[in-house]
Formats: structure tokens, C-alpha cells, sequence
């Protein structure tokens, strides 16, 4: 039993480490304007859907409701870079669950532009979390840092997931903001 929780804690590490490796690879991309979108057919509702199965047993060890709709009326066959896209609601799903001591946390999908060449989203991730201040709510978007070191150092990460999602957002030609009340 021992050995097994010793592994555990080894697989963790090693999944933060590599987490924390491929962000700083993925911001050095970006910052170089190296990041390159990929445009490939995918399934927006699959998509989420893997997200959400991700997510849920991070949620549920913190026994928080995890929710997700997508409005029905919106395209699901697109093109674009399904990866990048999870990334980014990866991360924000991530950061709505770590700050959540109780309650729930969830992602809705709207469209809220459609032509026969475009289709353009809004993303809207919800919690019930500790909330960040007005005066922090630009800076958690700055690379390497966080709204509250203390509070970020007891639950982890480096202050890059927000920084990386934002710069994505963008490439992809939306924005990224947050509305939140501590």
C-alpha cells in the first residue's frame, strides 16, 4: 500500500511537470509567433463532451456538479483546431474546479454568429468559486502571474493556463475576459 501511494504521488508529479513543460513550450510558441491553428473537420459537441469526461473526476473528488449545454441550434461540424479549442476550455474548466470549494462549475455553448463560411461562439464557463477581485481580474491574464499567490499556492500552478488560453482565444480571433465578483 505503501509503494502504491508512493507511485501515485510520483504519476502526479510527473503529470505536473509535464503540464508545466508543455505550457512553457506552448508560450514560448506563441510569444515567437510560431503557433501555427490547424484547420481540420471536428465535432464541437464531441469536443466538449471529451472535455467534460475529463473533467468530471476532478470535480467529483471535490464533490462539485459539473455541467455543460451546447444551445441546440448551433452548427457541431466545424473546422478548426479541436485541440488548441480544448485546451483553452481545459483550462478554464481547470481553474473554475480548483477555486470552487463548493457548488458547481460548468460550460455553455452559444452561437452567436453563423454564415455559410463562419460560425462564431460564445464559450461561458460558470462557477461558484471563491471569485477575483476587480482590481486582479486583467492580471490573472499576465503570464506567470496569479490574482492571489497565496490562495493559487495552496492550490497549485504556475500562472501561465490564463495567459496561454487568452493568446489562443485570440489567435482564433475572440476575445477572453472575466466577469467575477470575490
Amino acid at each position: 500500500e505503501d509503494q502504491q501511494a508512493y507511485l501515485q504521488e510520483v504519476n502526479v508529479a510527473g503529470e505536473g511537470l509535464l503540464k508545466l513543460f508543455n505550457d512553457i513550450l506552448d508560450f514560448s510558441r506563441i510569444e515567437s509567433g510560431r503557433l501555427e491553428l490547424k484547420h481540420v473537420n471536428f465535432d464541437l459537441a464531441e469536443t466538449v463532451k471529451q472535455i467534460i469526461m475529463t473533467m468530471t473526476p476532478y470535480a467529483a473528488a471535490k464533490n462539485l456538479e459539473l455541467s455543460f449545454s451546447i444551445e441546440p441550434d448551433a452548427p457541431t461540424q466545424l473546422i478548426g483546431d479541436p485541440a488548441r479549442l480544448e485546451q483553452v476550455l481545459s483550462n478554464l474548466l481547470n481553474n473554475a474546479i480548483k477555486f470552487t470549494v463548493e457548488g458547481e462549475a460548468g460550460l455553455s455553448v452559444r452561437c452567436v454568429e453563423r454564415t455559410a463560411a463562419r460560425a462564431g461562439f460564445l464559450f461561458a464557463v460558470r462557477d461558484t468559486g471563491i471569485g477575483i477581485p476587480h482590481d486582479k481580474q486583467e492580471l490573472i491574464f499576465q503570464p506567470f502571474t496569479q490574482a492571489d499567490s497565496t490562495v493559487t499556492r495552496k492550490h497549485g500552478g504556475m500562472g501561465l493556463g490564463l495567459s496561454i488560453a487568452r493568446r489562443l482565444v485570440e489567435k482564433f480571433g475572440g476575445r477572453l475576459w472575466v466577469e467575477s465578483e470575490p
